[in-house]
């Protein structure tokens, strides 16, 4: 019993030993976001001393030390919000159609038979439906002109996962991790 369940948890954490392996330390050029306890710097790498890190923003050069570096990330491209902004404007929209239609068709006003046909020939879907297709078309207007730019986390040396042959003829995992 003891076999299986070592084989099928070491078959489990290969796939981390695997990504972990593949994910190195970023490359001369490439846009970098280091956050340190003290501040966030954000610009291109220029050189990797030993101990640090050199990085060119636009208006100076950091030499930031690895021990103080909390989080490193990498730039992953600026990409559009369209849809976030259609999905804003649409809600905003929505909720703006209905209370519009509250307030220029009162229930009073439906109810009493009154010779205007724009609240009668009118609905709250109606509104809602217009209002949250005007809105949904400038929000993605509006987020498509808003570009922003994503990071992808580059793995610390802090931690490590390993796999090792046990003595009982089965497999150890374990997880150091490095404060």
């Amino acid at each position: 019993m003891r076999t299986p369940l070592a084989a099928a948890l070491a078959l489990a954490v290969m796939p981390l030993i695997a990504l972990s392996a593949l994910c190195q330390e970023p490359a001369v050029g490439e846009r970098l976001r280091v956050k340190t306890a003290s501040s966030t710097v954000i610009g291109t790498l220029d050189t990797r001393e030993p101990g640090y890190l050199v990085i060119q923003t636009a208006t100076i050069q950091a030499r930031i030390p690895w021990d103080s570096i909390s989080r490193l990330q990498v730039s992953d491209g600026m990409r559009s919000n369209t849809l976030k902004g259609a999905i804003g404007g649409i809600a905003v929209s929505s909720a703006l159609g209905g209370i519009t239609y509250l307030v220029a068709c009162p229930p009073a006003d439906r109810d009493s038979g009154s010779e205007s046909t724009f609240c009668e020939n009118s609905s709250v879907g109606g509104w809602i439906g217009a209002f949250a297709i005007f809105g949904g078309l400038i929000g993605a207007g509006i987020g498509a002109a808003n570009k922003s730019e994503r990071w992808e986390d580059v793995p610390s040396d802090r931690w490590r996962i390993e796999v090792t042959p046990d003595l009982n003829g089965g497999v150890s995992v374990g997880a150091n991790l490095r404060l």
